[in-house]
């Protein structure tokens, strides 16, 4: 969403993580996605440094309006360290005992509240409209709807069920969604703008 909102067009290359290509291996031993080689031989491989990199080159929506914020950089650091460790929990019961699921949940649901407190009344984390913090963090919650529904809904706070919805029906999130072929080796560069929704060609 970060790249759509900035206007950039990276060469695109959908992988399969249980066959890495020897390429992505290449620019980036750590060997996990995103991963974005930019112009300057830079490799950025923590999505919400790639997030920067794309908004702070053109931000045409004020996605970074908060991005100094304290508050939501402590939302984000729970985010991407106990909630998605909690999460992994979650999605993956049958590997962990019921003790831990039953811990991931409270983790869960103490990270839903804190994304109700950052709002503040407001209907986005980044206030009266969506921004960086919004894009950084609603994926990870609707992987976490995604496992039980009707858990999630009992768990999660009127604003923050509201707040999803409206994240999964934006016209932002629909255009990155759609479905991309894998890349192979040898195959012609596929850009980034044509796989959005907006942009791809028609079948």
């Amino acid at each position: 969403m970060a790249l759509a909102a900035a206007r950039m067009n990276p060469e695109h290359r959908e992988i399969l993580l249980r066959d890495k290509p020897a390429q992505m291996l290449e620019i980036s031993p750590k060997g996990t996605v995103p991963v974005l080689l930019t112009s300057g031989g830079m490799v950025l491989d923590e999505s919400f440094d790639i997030m920067l990199h794309a908004l702070e080159a053109r931000d045409p929506h004020g996605w970074l309006r908060n991005v100094d914020c304290a508050e939501r950089r402590a939302l984000l650091n729970t985010n991407d360290g106990s909630f998605k460790t909690a999460l992994d929990r979650y999605k993956y019961a049958s590997r962990a005992g019921p003790d831990q699921v039953a811990a991931a949940l409270d983790e869960a649901a103490i990270m839903l509240q804190r994304i109700e407190g950052a709002m503040a009344g407001a209907p986005f984390i980044d206030g009266r409209s969506m921004g960086l913090f919004d894009a950084a963090i609603s994926p990870f919650v609707r992987q976490l709807a995604g496992v039980d529904r009707a858990r999630f809904d009992a768990l999660a706070p009127p604003a923050v069920l509201a707040w999803l919805q409206t994240m999964v029906e934006s016209a932002a999130f629909k255009n990155v969604m759609a479905k991309v072929p894998l890349w192979r080796a040898g195959d012609d560069p596929r850009m980034f703008a044509g796989t959005l929704a907006a942009h791809a060609p028609s079948p």
